[in-house]
């Protein structure tokens, strides 16, 4: 018989002229014959080429007896790009010819350079099964097994004195788990987490129960064998403890295509129900929702490409080549984004839709080694790899560098950034516990901050490099219910059975007490003042109204769930979309103005006319980047140019004021003023390594400033000042030559925590009026009303109200910054600012100075000179010179003491104890940083490059009707044991677990069978949080009425919740027939087989109402069984 060996592969595109493209080539080599029939020991390699790089696997063929089967090694592989080479070398226990290894060495060479060995070794028992496991630092895992050979405990270190214990617990006649324990360090340590498993007799988890503090929290879930032979969970639900104590059962249903198990509807624990279709390959190609809307996708096999079309028609287009790579993309009838490849199926360009193409370059390891932007300046991004000393080198299109040095686990340990000459200009070194937590985090000036961490990975202790301590604890459940913070002050949290906050308690014993609805909305919040917050949502759960005692705010959304109107205190604001597209054409205001919006075909916008009439329009260079604003094509009011790295290089106003940037790196060091080549001003900035400003000429004078271990101004020459701080981060103590101007003022507040009103040591009284946005609408002092209109959260033009009629008063044209204010007569003046965007001067249409002003580091005015009304100041906002406050959106802040008017609705990042004062401005940080949101502080460059002291992008806000950051931040608090597994695509598994909790089964449908089982164990033991449904597997419970006894109900009566047979839980429902449905416009037949199914019995069911809510349910005949919503209502 003739045996072949492949020699080459390769795909072949043949188009329809006839030519052909060929990608991916790969060729075999072979040496020896592995499958040769001999009575000897032989060895025997396998070379696979493809083009860019040799991978030979090398294998011993061990011969023992005629009798006995051969036992073959893979020995090594090695993978060699010509000049390097990755080599796994295998060795294997050969006495009892296991044919798994017990120890591979990974290694990197170079010529005669190689990296330290990466060193993995395991040990098993004579059936197979690891009982140890050591990884490259030499941490050893450990693994028991019961007389079954399944697992029964494993210990994993995850410090150098603690590790994780978690102990399996199974039935003894189906080996399915029983109990979850984990445990520190060993079976007799702390009890640290606890899932217990109840199953019925198909082996599906019936009854899940985490284990808290002072209660068990039981999900269950109900398979309906008549419907799907108990194969898919039909029912689920939780029964919640709410902050008044009410016991409300939340209640989710689904329904599945019997043949394949697809997914056909979903009822949310509201009783409203989603509906899903699929083509004959499984792919979802219809959702309608709640509201009868409907959303699809149209999949074109013949052409290669899908259609994704929302509620409101707009279609999204995605193009692939026969080799399934994407090649086109975009919204129909706008520009596409195409994408090019090489022969190895890289991608090598994309263009967007005006050809603007980005080009990337690759390595042998397919590792991107250059970025070529598109452009006149040939503006390319690098990077080198050095797989010897584990770094990689990034070198922007300026030449600075950010090198990064990996350990053995591809973890970064040391961060730098350089600038082009080599010299260092900021560092971070880490280390990490066994687990993989950060540990320490070491600043350039060699400053420590350091994190402690439980068994399960959950932060316990921040200490900063001042010792001040934060600490952190965990109910059971994993569910942080206590901070205590540096001085000993606590807050502490209560949370439902679903793991959301029901109870606040800050360190001075005020309350805050939240209610939610069964999809987790929000409903009512009562502060620590006894004030109530309520707020309603549609069966989209799209927030439609939010009420206090003094005001309604009321909301209305398209069918994709874009806003289409807001009626609040101010009147009606209404949003209109352009068709096809989804972006916003015009905002039409209370008062019947009108912003109006145009954009090219990528969506950038081109043009906005604002309520007044004035116009802006913009210009964009190759790379996207702003390069000009004005009112009139080629009359520019500001022109832009850039660096090649992005950073703004210079901008240029109409008037002739020209401001050059000078960076370090990407440090700020130089701003010039010129105007025909004169320099008016030149600024200049000077930053230590944790880019803290530690000097800067201005005005031409000169200041240093210094700071503490935390990245806290701590002096300053200007005034010869000190600043000290307590635990806290609040100021302790002021040291100045000037004298601190605290005014004597009264402050009032509405019931959603907005500043209304001020009255001054003067008796002036400025009061403020709010939309529903929460953003500044009218100002009113002395009887004269002045009022705002917003594009997005920024000012772009105000007027004067007089008698209900609003005259144009100014309108402020914004590119880079503020570019420019144009009064009524259209005449124009110009701003300029510092380094840290602070308005320092208004400038005439001929360049002549109008207005000027210097600030201290905090905003506080020093001099002023004004002969123009001008809105914005310190950092380009918003500032009230009779109250001496600046508006920053969510807040009110006083530069006189350096703080906000109330409390931030942003609690905060624990991995940082600066954001957990609710008061601070900036960090204490503020020569560097704005916060022009009020919630966090950002680098005032806009690049998130200050390490220690400002939030990156990253941060998490939680607006006012959801103040408390718990609930939206999605931790991965998994209940089970298994933590961690293999990587699909680049996301790690509880990465893709979250994805598809957000986006559904798409995600999970797309994972390999390995990654769905560990999908699937997940979502069985995650705490019902958030009111998700995660489609097929969600940890849910059932309705506490659909039993008729067993030992189901006794988990029910642990939660206060009988049985069918004692009082129960119950809907009022009342049986209705199918000719009064028929007079109301329904088919009592269509509901029940959209309800059960094609297949269903339909005559086994009757259909009942509830009287409270209308909402038409099904049971089985007799009213047996639970009730199923149907999504139907009888008005």
């Amino acid at each position: 018989e003739r045996a072949y060996r492949a020699t080459s592969r390769e795909d072949v595109v043949t188009y329809t002229d006839g030519s052909e493209s060929k990608f991916n080539r790969v060729t075999y080599s072979y040496t020896g014959d592995g499958a040769a029939v001999r009575s000897s020991n032989s060895s025997f390699s396998t070379t696979v080429d493809n083009g860019r790089i040799q991978t030979t696997s090398s294998y011993d063929r061990v011969y023992i007896d005629e009798n006995t089967p051969e036992v073959y090694y893979n020995t090594q592989v090695v993978k060699s790009s010509g000049t390097q080479q990755f080599t796994d070398t295998m060795e294997y226990n050969r006495v009892k010819r296991w044919p798994v290894p017990t120890k591979v060495t990974a290694q990197t060479k170079q010529g005669s350079l190689q990296s330290t060995a990466s060193i993995v070794s395991r040990d098993y028992d004579e059936y197979g099964n690891v009982i140890t496991e050591t990884d490259p630092y030499t941490n050893t895992t450990s693994y028991t097994y019961d007389t079954g050979n399944l697992l029964k405990s494993y210990t994993v270190p995850v410090q150098s004195n603690k590790s994780l214990f978690v102990e399996l617990e199974r039935y003894p006649t189906t080996n399915g788990i029983k109990t979850v324990k984990m445990k520190e360090n060993n079976s007799s340590g702390s009890l640290k987490a606890q899932t217990s498993y109840i199953y019925d007799s198909y082996g599906n988890p019936t009854t899940i129960t985490i284990k808290d503090d002072t209660r068990d929290v039981s999900i269950f879930n109900q398979y309906d064998f008549e419907l799907y032979k108990a194969g898919f969970p039909t029912l689920q639900a939780i029964v919640v403890t709410g902050a008044d104590n009410q016991i409300t059962p939340v209640v989710q249903h689904f329904r599945y295509k019997m043949s394949t198990g697809e997914m056909t509807s979903y009822t949310d624990g509201r009783g409203y129900r989603t509906q899903m279709e699929y083509d004959k390959l499984g792919r979802m190609t219809q959702v309608t929702y709640p509201n009868q809307v409907r959303a699809g996708v149209l999949f074109d096999d013949y052409r290669n490409q899908v259609r994704v079309i929302d509620e409101t028609g707009v279609h999204h287009l995605v193009k692939w080549n026969p080799l399934g790579l994407k090649i086109e993309e975009g919204i129909h009838g706008k520009g596409m984004t195409t994408y090019g490849y090489d022969a190895y199926g890289r991608l090598s360009y994309s263009d967007d839709a005006a050809g603007n193409r980005t080009s990337y370059a690759y390595d042998a390891w397919d590792r991107i080694i250059s970025t070529q932007f598109p452009g006149a300046n040939n503006a390319s991004t690098t990077v080198l790899y050095n797989d010897i000393e584990r770094t990689v080198q990034t070198t922007d299109p300026e030449g600075n560098i950010t090198k990064e040095t990996l350990d053995i686990l591809g973890r970064p340990i040391k961060q730098e950034a350089l600038n082009a000459a080599g010299a260092l200009k900021s560092m971070g070194q880490y280390t990490y516990d066994y687990a993989g937590n950060l540990v320490t985090q070491k600043d350039a000036k060699g400053l420590t901050s350091s994190f402690a961490y439980d068994i399960l990975g959950r932060l316990t202790t921040v200490t900063d490099p001042e010792a001040n301590a934060t600490n952190y604890v965990y109910s059971l459940a994993g569910n942080l219910k206590e901070t205590t913070y540096p001085d000993n002050t606590q807050m502490t949290k209560q949370y439902d059975q679903m793991g959301r906050v029901i109870r606040k308690t800050d360190p001075s014993g005020g309350v805050e007490t939240y209610f939610y609805d069964a999809s987790s909305n929000i409903t009512k919040i009562v502060d620590r003042k006894g004030q109530t917050r309520l707020y309603a949502y549609s069966n989209r759960n799209w927030q439609i109204s939010s009420t206090t005692n003094q005001e309604t705010i009321t909301m209305g959304y398209d069918t994709a769930g874009r806003r289409l109107w807001m009626q609040d205190g101010t009147g009606k604001t209404q949003y209109s979309y352009e068709f096809g597209s989804g972006w916003l054409q015009s905002v039409t205001y209370p008062d019947n103005r009108k912003t109006e919006y145009e954009y090219d075909n990528q969506g950038k916008r081109t043009k906005m006319t604002d309520p007044f009439g004035v116009v802006s329009l913009y210009r964009y260079d190759a790379r996207n980047q702003l390069d000009a604003i004005g009112s009139a094509a080629n009359v520019w009011d500001a022109t832009y140019t850039y660096k090649k790295n992005g950073l703004v290089a210079s901008a240029e106003l109409r008037n002739g004021i020209r401001s050059s940037y000078g960076y370090d790196e990407r440090n700020l060091t130089s701003l010039t003023h010129t105007k025909t080549g004169n320099t008016l001003e030149a600024l200049s900035y000077q930053y230590d390594q944790n880019r803290n400003q530690i000097g800067k000429t201005e005005r031409g004078t000169a200041y240093t400033f210094g700071y503490d271990p935390l990245n806290r101004i701590a002096t300053s020459t200007q005034f010869n000042e000190t600043y000290t701080y307590d635990q806290r981060g609040n100021r302790k103590t002021l040291t100045s030559d000037t004298l601190l101007k605290i005014a004597d003022m009264s402050y009032a507040y509405d019931d959603r925590d907005r500043l209304t009103e001020v009255v001054t040591e003067n008796n002036q009284t400025v009061t403020y009026r709010y939309n529903g946005d929460g953003l500044l609408t009218e100002r009113t002092e002395a009887g004269v009303t002045t009022r705002y209109y917003y594009d997005g959260a920024d000012i772009i033009a105000e007027g004067i109200v007089s008698n209900g009629v609003v005259t144009h008063k100014a309108s402020y044209l914004r590119g880079n910054g503020l570019v420019a204010r144009v009064d009524a007569s259209g005449s124009r003046a110009y701003y300029s600012h510092n380094g840290h965007g602070d308005v320092t001067q208004l400038t005439d249409q001929a360049g002549n100075v109008l207005n000027s002003y210097t600030y201290d580091m905090w905003g506080n005015p020093i001099t002023a000179s004004e002969t123009v009304p001008n809105l914005f100041r310190y950092s380009g906002e918003y500032w009230d010179e009779t109250t001496g406050l600046q508006y920053l959106r969510a807040r009110w802040y006083d530069p006189s003491v350096g703080r906000f008017m109330n409390e931030d609705t942003y609690e905060g990042d624990n991995k940082n104890p600066l954001t957990l004062n609710l008061y601070t401005y900036v960090h204490n940080n503020p020569l560097t940083n704005i916060d022009p949101t009020g919630q966090w502080c950002q680098s005032a460059d806009g690049n998130w490059s200050h390490p220690g002291s400002c939030n990156s992008s990253t941060s998490t806000w939680s607006p006012d009707h959801k103040h408390h950051g718990d609930l939206i931040k999605m931790g991965k608090n998994f209940v089970g044991p298994l933590k961690s597994y293999n990587y699909y695509t680049d996301y790690s598994i509880g990465e893709i677990y979250l994805e598809w909790s957000f986006y559904g089964d798409l995600i999970y449908r797309n994972a390999p069978s390995n990654t769905q089982e560990k999908l699937n164990f997940l979502a069985k033991q995650e705490v019902f949080k958030n009111g998700m449904a995660l489609e097929y597997f969600v940890a849910g419970i059932e309705f506490g009425t659909s039993f008729t006894g067993g030992g189901l109900s006794k988990g029910f009566t642990k939660l206060g919740i009988k049985s069918r047979k004692g009082p129960g839980i119950r809907i009022n429902v009342e049986k209705i027939d199918d000719k009064y449905l028929k007079r109301k416009g329904i088919d009592a037949h269509e509901v029940k087989r959209e309800v059960f199914g094609e297949n269903a019995k339909i005559s086994h069911y009757d259909l009942y109402v509830d009287k409270a809510s209308g909402q038409i349910y099904g049971m089985r005949k007799g009213g047996v069984g639970e009730p199923t919503p149907t999504g139907y209502f009888l008005k």
